[in-house]
């Protein structure tokens, strides 16, 4: 697997988790903004804690039972990474 940086993952993982979001008028606009900040900013830590987020409140609200997002390759590396960080997820991600 190439490893691409958080915030090439943060960007592609933003634009998948927006579009089905939108499509569903599930309101993440926090978790966006979040994202956007942290891509503006180009902080790592901004940026993990932005995918943290993002992967988290998808899994929330359903939307990783979709599989345009399953099968993302963003979505893959983003739950990667956080396993590799140890944090702590949930079984079914």
């Amino acid at each position: 697997m190439t490893q691409r940086s958080l915030t090439a993952i943060l960007t592609d993982l933003s634009a998948i988790v927006k579009t089905l979001a939108d499509q569903q008028s599930i309101p993440l606009d926090q978790e966006l903004a979040m994202s956007n900040r942290a891509l503006e900013r180009d902080i790592e830590s901004q940026a993990f804690r932005a995918i943290e987020m993002l992967v988290l409140s998808a899994h929330a609200s359903g939307l990783t039972k979709e599989l345009e997002l399953y099968q993302a390759p963003a979505y893959i590396e983003a739950v990667h990474v956080l396993r590799m960080s140890g944090r702590p997820l949930p079984t079914d991600l």
